[in-house]
């Protein structure tokens, strides 16, 4: 058995355009859920006034684009509380490398091929963008080998004495 909740509409809106009282708050404040408020809103047609869209299913996903690219802006780099500054793993540096190092339309070393790899200069691994150049697959093995980032592989030759029976 459902019982039918009387509640004026314009004393909705004011509770919460103009006291600017959260649903929950309004829920306690009138003895009802929070769901019967929230189906009101939608059933009235009112706009929600945060950041919030009134489908609970969709609470704390930012309404607007705007709001998406400001809260993505406030939590890049320092202020994200999982930065961990100078202490970045391989992978993580290298994906930040590519999104602050404008990458060239050829490589940096031949000028020849397009670039796909991000070469580190120094080898020491640190969080500037001046220590990494955008090079093709070869000049990056190149530089590896030459400066001793990379060791060339030697096939050994199978002994043959073991073949023989």
């Amino acid at each position: 058995m459902t019982r039918e909740i009387n509640l004026d509409k314009d004393y909705l809106k004011e509770l919460y355009y103009e006291e600017k009282m959260s649903f929950n708050k309004m829920a306690i404040f009138l003895g009802i859920t929070k769901s019967v408020i929230i189906q009101r809103f939608k059933k009235w047609g009112f706009n929600s006034r945060g950041t919030y869209e009134l489908n609970t299913g969709n609470k704390g996903k930012p309404q607007s684009e705007y709001q998406k690219k400001t809260l993505s802006k406030r939590m890049r780099g320092k202020k994200n509380p999982m930065w961990k500054g100078d202490d970045v793993g391989y992978c993580s540096l290298h994906e930040w490398i590519k999104n602050h190092k404008q990458k060239p339309e050829f490589c940096e070393e031949c000028k020849k091929k397009k670039p796909y790899d991000l070469a580190n200069i120094s080898g020491k691994y640190k969080r500037d963008v001046n220590d990494f150049r955008w090079l093709c697959r070869s000049c990056h093995m190149k530089f590896d080998y030459n400066n001793g980032f990379r060791k060339k592989k030697i096939k050994k030759m199978p002994n043959l004495s073991e073949f023989k029976n």
